[in-house]
């Protein structure tokens, strides 16, 4: 493969991972966050309102926290809807289909990030 050719399908990858990655940065999870016990998830959910395009391989780097934040996030919702005393069902589950998507796009980064490599 020649230098353009490997120019050419990074620029397409690059273009796909941002396409789908823009909606991510502008997705709001303060309120949802507001209501989480966890201080690592909560950490977690609030960083993503920093999430740029720019910064995105610092996130790929952290992408464990988020995924152990995601479990977390999903003990929560079952205790939650289990009964838990003090715990809105609906602001976790938007929390976590928040996080999911970017966990999701995140993993999709890095493969793409790898298969370039």
């Amino acid at each position: 493969m020649t230098l353009t050719e490997l120019d050419a399908k990074y620029a397409a990858q690059t273009a796909a991972v941002n396409e789908n990655n823009d909606r991510l940065f502008t997705r709001s999870l303060i309120k949802e966050a507001a209501n989480l016990k966890d201080k690592v998830t909560v950490d977690a959910v609030l960083s993503l309102g920093m999430l740029r395009p720019r910064n995105l391989a610092e996130y790929v780097a952290v992408l464990p926290t988020f995924e152990y934040s995601l479990s977390e996030m999903a003990k929560l919702l079952i205790a939650a809807r289990l009964g838990m005393a003090g715990m809105d069902v609906d602001s976790i589950k938007n929390c976590m289909d928040g996080l999911g998507e970017v966990v999701i796009q995140l993993q999709n980064a890095d493969a793409a990030n790898k298969a370039i490599k």
